[in-house]
């Protein structure tokens, strides 16, 4: 009977604990200085204070912030000065407000946008892995105007959110905040980005795969963003080889192009060229016959599946990169080399490689492929059967009815230049100078029977 009793206090403390979380309630009215003078003294006392009642102001802050910033974004009589001002409103009186007794007393001193985020650091120093997430969640609803980032980095702010971050320990929720506080930094305040933030990205992004990191596809996607804010940091944390090698270890046709996408808008910059030079890197599992991607075996993959991997990635890589203008480009340069090396490679009896470049071919074209057969007749039946136009371009999450209109409906203009065609023509020309039909010929005399029927479809 009295283990029965103990268990049942047990509940009853942890229920107080949950019901004065859910209890506390901050009054948006008071403002932002005013929400952060209840919740501080809270916060910076090290003892005495459980952790559920931290947690407990801290969310309670963060809805309160939430609904003033909501009505500020509604209100569009304020000015740029004053939306500038929020850590410097009006504070609340001393008799009207319902700060608890603590040992830290503010009084009346109006306090700075750098002290307020001083006094913050503190819950990201605290044992508690909620306490940490909390805090970088208030932080980042903070977070509002370029002078909060440059408040976070005067007071040393940066280093305590590349910890949470960079630690692995059971701590997802507290890295999944720290990722979106840095993520905001960027898309409030992309010139001052921090450099140490952004390299502190570049290494999950780069070794993500290594450790199964849940949070590697979230950082290069940030990355990604950061190519198009701030091409310097992006430039100078190694970002460029980051996705790069990415994009050789992801076979997923959306993500390839994004990662590529950053690349290529490098490309077409003068200033940043001079970083890409990497790019013909993504002919690599095609050139080498025994390409290793990582120095390190990945035990989720066989050799044959990795290898198949890479020569998907690569080939939806090179893709990508034939169907853009400075991608193009870049394989032309120098001496069309690129190009040739790719050409080059049908002329080696290696089966795997001729068939990932010959399906290249015919996505590239925009050809349809057919079921691998070794009968010519039927490949040329099933050939010709083909639609003109691709209808998997209808469904719902491609371009549904936009799609099936520019196929179906005639264009309004007569002689109006179809821009993708002569893209495509320019490529066809371009292979034609690197010798790509005698390569084909090649292909079709000398491999076997069901490659080279598909080879002769194509030529």
């Amino acid at each position: 009977m009295y283990q029965g009793r103990g268990f049942r206090v047990g509940r009853s403390i942890r229920r107080r604990h949950e019901s004065e979380e859910e209890s506390i309630v901050l009054n948006p009215d008071l403002g932002v200085t005013g929400v952060l003078r209840e919740v501080l003294p809270i916060l910076c006392r090290q003892d005495g204070i459980p952790k559920g009642r931290r947690l407990g102001y801290l969310n309670s802050a963060v809805k309160a912030i939430g609904k003033i910033n909501t009505r500020n974004n509604i209100k569009k009589s304020h000015s740029k000065d004053e939306q500038s001002n929020v850590f410097e409103d009006a504070l609340p009186s001393k008799a009207n407000g319902t700060s608890p007794p603590s040992q830290l007393d503010f009084g009346e001193e109006i306090l700075s946008r750098e002290q307020y985020f001083f006094l913050l650091r503190c819950c990201l120093v605290h044992e508690g892995k909620e306490i940490r997430a909390a805090g970088l969640r208030l932080m980042r609803y903070l977070v509002q105007m370029p002078e909060d980032v440059q408040a976070l980095k005067t007071v040393n702010a940066v280093p305590l959110i590349i910890r949470c971050m960079d630690i692995m320990v059971d701590n997802e929720i507290e890295r999944v905040q720290s990722l979106r506080l840095a993520r905001r930094m960027l898309l409030v305040a992309p010139d001052i980005f921090p450099l140490a933030l952004a390299r502190c990205l570049a290494a999950i992004a780069r070794d993500g795969a290594k450790e199964r990191d849940r949070l590697l596809r979230s950082a290069l996607a940030t990355l990604n963003e950061m190519a198009i804010l701030n091409t310097g940091v992006f430039v100078n944390c190694g970002g460029v080889s980051v996705l790069l090698h990415n994009v050789l270890d992801r076979a997923m046709p959306r993500i390839n192009e994004a990662l590529l996408g950053a690349i290529l808008f490098l490309l077409n910059t003068p200033e940043w060229r001079p970083h890409c030079m990497q790019l013909h890197q993504i002919l690599a599992p095609f050139s080498d016959f025994h390409y290793k991607h990582t120095s390190y075996d990945l035990d989720y993959y066989s050799k044959s599946e990795e290898r198949e991997l890479r020569t998907q990635a690569g080939r939806l890589a090179v893709l990508v990169a034939l169907r853009s203008w400075p991608g193009l480009i870049s394989f032309c340069q120098p001496d069309t080399s690129a190009l040739k090396s790719l050409v080059a490679l049908l002329y080696l009896n290696h089966e795997d490689t001729t068939k990932a470049i010959i399906e290249l071919l015919y996505e590239l074209f925009r050809i349809p492929m057919g079921e691998w057969t070794s009968d010519f007749d039927e490949a040329l039946a099933e050939h010709l059967s083909f639609s003109t136009c691709d209808t998997d371009l209808w469904r719902l999450h491609e371009g549904f009815v936009a799609a099936e209109a520019r196929v179906v409906l005639p264009h309004i203009a007569k002689y109006r230049p179809n821009l993708i065609q002569n893209h495509l023509a320019l490529v066809l020309y371009t292979l034609m100078c690197v010798d790509l039909f005698p390569a084909l010929c090649e292909v079709i005399v000398s491999s076997s029977t069901p490659l080279s029927v598909r080879t002769t479809i194509l030529l």
